[in-house]
């Protein structure tokens, strides 16, 4: 924060865009920005949608698309449950928080957690009211993130919608292929191997397909941090016997329009709700139909069976 304010004091730009909020980039630091003179656009990125969603994916419980209006008994409630209260002490344990307020300060542990989280449900809401306050403009990926800021009260003058785009390079080399599909259908998922991008749904839809149908199925992710590599190493204990399956090495940017291009179907089974997700509009720069969860921008970007 501290460097991140001197560089700008000394710097003294006209604009300051932001495109994720963290420790040390965060609403103080939009804050102080402004009180220097300078304006501030907030691009965001994720299901958070700045300081709406204390889960960070929009998914009520984890399994359902939220509609995105910040109540403070639901929200607590649903991230006691993210943080692994069962689900039907949720809503007793949100509405004592809510009792406590406060006071929960003097508690400490696990149990200060508990009886706090109402009222951080209700200090995020303030940071973002100042946020919003702050900004020039806050700008949304897609028009559910926009509707669901929209609905908590943010006013529509600041607000605006931004699709993602990609790199000319790739959509170059992924021009479209329009060739008749052929035996196997070739699947691919494309991306980070995480629990939230609906990695291990996928692999079980996949067991329960015959194993006679003419289908692959490619792989392609970075495995550089912890989550990555187990996930991994479950999908292949899943798949590792299915011959349709392959695990590839993750490619360049470069070379993703290349890979596009390759597939027939592209999978995005993603659990949370996706900003973009930039390997849609690669996929369809290279004429490759998609295959994905209905939420955040996918059921605007994709027609069905189109």
């Amino acid at each position: 924060s501290e460097v991140l304010l001197a560089w700008l004091a000394e710097q003294r730009p006209d604009l300051l865009h932001v495109h994720t909020l963290l420790p040390g980039i965060s609403v103080y630091e939009i804050e102080a920005a402004r009180a220097m003179g300078i304006r501030v656009v907030a691009t965001n990125h994720l299901g958070d949608l700045g300081y709406n969603c204390l889960r960070g994916t929009l998914m009520h419980w984890g399994q359902e698309l939220c509609d995105g209006k910040v109540e403070v008994l639901k929200c607590a409630a649903c991230s006691l449950h993210a943080a692994g209260m069962p689900r039907a002490m949720t809503y007793p344990a949100a509405a004592l928080s809510a009792l406590v307020g406060s006071s929960a300060g003097v508690f400490q542990g696990r149990a200060g957690t508990v009886l706090g989280m109402a009222d951080l449900i209700r200090y995020r809401q303030g940071l973002q009211r100042r946020l919003l306050s702050a900004v020039d403009a806050f700008v949304l990926l897609n028009q559910a993130a926009f509707d669901r800021v929209l609905l908590n009260g943010a006013p529509r003058q600041k607000l605006a919608v931004n699709y993602l785009g990609i790199s000319s390079a790739i959509a170059r080399k992924a021009a479209p292929d329009l060739r008749p599909t052929r035996l196997p259908v070739r699947f691919g998922y494309v991306g980070r191997f995480a629990a939230i991008k609906g990695v291990l749904e996928l692999a079980e839809a996949w067991r329960a397909l015959p194993p006679e149908l003419p289908v692959t199925l490619e792989w392609l992710g970075p495995v550089n941090d912890a989550e990555a590599r187990a996930l991994l190493t479950r999908l292949k204990s899943l798949l590792g016997r299915d011959d349709r399956v392959r695990f590839a090495e993750a490619v360049p940017a470069s070379q993703v329009g290349e890979i596009m291009r390759g597939l027939d179907v592209l999978l995005v089974p993603s659990r949370c709700f996706e900003g973009g997700p930039t390997v849609v509009h690669e996929a369809f720069a290279a004429g490759t139909p998609v295959v994905g969860t209905r939420i955040g921008a996918m059921p605007e970007l994709i027609r069905d069976r189109i």
